[in-house]
């Protein structure tokens, strides 16, 4: 049985989308990401980090 992973944390959504924990960190503060504080930590949801690469702009092929 394997388990689906639903939230991750700030430097894991770093390494997955290749912004450093700081940008990302700054993108929850002004709203661009939605992150959940549980405890000390600040965890991002897997919709969430679907939901900014969503709406991000496309970029044109060449």
């Amino acid at each position: 049985m394997s388990i689906e992973k639903l939230a991750f944390s700030v430097k894991e959504v770093s390494n997955l989308i290749g912004l450093s924990p700081g940008k990302i960190r700054k993108m929850i503060r002004q709203g661009e990401l939605r992150g959940v504080k549980l405890g000390k930590r600040v965890v991002i949801s897997k919709s969430a980090i679907e939901e900014l690469l969503e709406e991000a702009p496309k970029c044109a092929k060449r």
